[in-house]
């Protein structure tokens, strides 16, 4: 399917039918029934298909040599198998089943502050990078693209608020119908936390790396900055569906990230990189 869908690379939805597969293999369930973020995945593709159109051969070699290895920017966990972060979850889910041992709270935190660090923040800045070239944006490489104003890895609110930012610029209904520019923005809002209980994929993610949490018996509190901050009550329970809506973003992602990697290759050829674990 990889070979038949760069040789339809132009047909965007050959392409989002790779990402369902992706997105399905990683789930490890059938995924018929995920209706918005299938439907998101085929707005992906589209964006994808019109940045894509939009790279030009300086910008190309520069994704290449990023993807590769060599150039000014590597991201070290697009190149891991993805087998090996399901299988923490995995691990997980057979302690909690089995009741011989209490529930894996801390590890259960620890997996989710890892996901979101490893596999959403690079995936919503490549997102970003996506709809500006799709729109006509050429101001930056994609070496750039992870990157905050200082030159450094850019946090996972500042990719959240990137999102935002161009979902109310001009551009979004460049590329984008209404209905998209919607959808788009209700899976933003969904992970920027906007509902007044809500916390943010950024919030959860600094109180677990910051260790701003106590674990009780039967509940978590976890403290949300900045000043005065939020305290926050789960039950420890209520961390597994963290955890797991954390693995079903991850799988959306993923989907996501397949696709991105067909239209590099069939743009730029013979991406290698430079070095992989063995």
């Amino acid at each position: 399917m990889w070979r038949d869908t760069i040789d339809h690379i132009i047909e965007p939805e050959k392409v989002a039918e790779l990402g369902r597969r992706g997105y399905e293999a990683f789930y490890g369930e059938d995924v018929s029934s995920h209706r918005e973020n299938l439907e998101l995945l085929r707005i992906l593709a589209g964006l994808l298909h019109k940045a894509f159109v939009n790279l030009d051969a300086s910008r190309a070699a520069d994704l290449k040599e990023c993807l590769e290895g060599t150039g000014e920017f590597f991201e070290t966990t697009f190149w891991e198998d993805s087998r090996f972060r399901g299988e923490a979850h995995l691990l997980l889910e057979q302690v909690i089943s089995s009741e011989k041992f209490p529930r894996p709270t801390l590890l259960e935190l620890l997996l989710i502050a890892h996901d979101l660090e490893a596999s959403i923040r690079p995936n919503l800045f490549r997102i970003v990078w996506v709809a500006k070239l799709g729109a006509g944006d050429r101001s930056t490489k994609y070496s750039g693209s992870q990157l905050n104003a200082e030159r450094k890895q850019g946090s996972l609110g500042y990719a959240l608020k990137q999102i935002s930012k161009w979902l109310d610029s001009t551009n979004a209904p460049k590329v984008l119908e209404p209905t998209e520019i919607e959808a788009l923005r209700s899976f933003h809002q969904t992970l920027a936390g906007h509902e007044e209980d809500q916390a943010s994929l950024d919030e959860i993610r600094n109180a677990v790396v910051h260790r701003d949490f106590m674990i009780g018996s039967t509940t978590v509190v976890m403290g949300f900055h900045p000043v005065p901050g939020r305290k926050k009550t789960n039950d420890r329970e209520h961390v597994t569906v963290w955890r797991r809506e954390t693995l079903g973003l991850m799988s959306l992602v993923y989907g996501f990230s397949v696709m991105f990697h067909v239209h590099a290759e069939a743009r730029c050829g013979g991406i290698r990189p430079a070095f992989r674990p063995r």
